[in-house]
């Protein structure tokens, strides 16, 4: 009877079905002193027992650590939220990182290929500069010889220049003293003795009679050309070096 009395002084509301997800975390003290309310109520009640009140209370009671425990619920699922949303901040951080060492790494492969051809390069310069020092000094050694045996070769031709004139003036002194000694030796076959002179001619008579008339470069068998015609000295001189006088 004092049940329903209650019942017919405090009605139960009704919640509605959104209400089953209530965040009690953001019930402030005025809502929470509503709900103490009824058993504030109860006890001005008369005929209200103790034990009813304590019901009550009880009640109020759970239904507080109800709501603390939702609103607790509530703020562990925020910070799951917020932990997976850093989560994911972090693995689009570290992809965005992974992509820019991977970049500098190829990079640093690149220069680091870069390096090894320059100093390959270097090498093989150093390599050729002295591969080209080395043939320029070997030519070097040739030239210098070359000119040696050039200049040896100079001397040597010079000196059988000279043997070759002076063979050549001893030949053609020979060769004068020869036609002499041919002249000579042809006079005692066919004398001939000169006759007359005058300015460039000159008249020569063998042992027969037979008169020869001579000018310069007339021949005359076993004597050689007319050389000379002296008519001051009275003189017919003869390629051979045979003098008629």
């Amino acid at each position: 009877m004092m049940y329903n009395a209650y019942e017919t002084l405090y009605p139960a509301k009704k919640e509605p079905a959104a209400a089953k997800n209530l965040n009690f975390s953001n019930l402030d003290s005025s809502a929470r002193a509503s709900h103490s309310a009824p058993a504030m109520a109860a006890e001005s009640v008369p005929g209200f027992s103790n034990k009813s009140v304590k019901n009550i209370t009880s009640t109020s009671t759970a239904v507080n650590e109800s709501g603390q425990h939702f609103s607790r619920l509530n703020q562990d699922a925020s910070a799951i939220r917020l932990d997976r949303k850093a989560a994911l901040l972090l693995k689009e951080n570290s992809e965005a990182t992974n992509k820019k060492l991977l970049k500098i790494e190829k990079e640093l492969d690149n220069l680091s290929n870069e390096v090894r051809y320059l100093a390959t390069t270097k090498s093989n310069q150093s390599n050729l500069n002295d591969q080209i020092k080395n043939l320029y000094q070997v030519v070097k050694n040739i030239a210098d010889k070359e000119n040696s045996n050039f200049s040896l070769l100079y001397q040597n031709m010079n000196a059988s220049q000279n043997e070759v004139s002076h063979l050549g003036k001893l030949i053609k002194n020979n060769n004068a003293q020869i036609k002499l000694m041919l002249a000579n030796q042809y006079s005692h076959r066919e004398k001939l003795r000169l006759r007359a002179i005058i300015t460039g001619r000159a008249w020569l008579v063998n042992e027969a009679g037979v008169t020869y008339t001579l000018t310069k470069g007339s021949e005359i068998p076993g004597y050689g050309k007319v050389v000379k015609i002296n008519d001051s000295k009275e003189q017919v001189v003869m390629s051979s070096g045979y003098i008629f006088r």
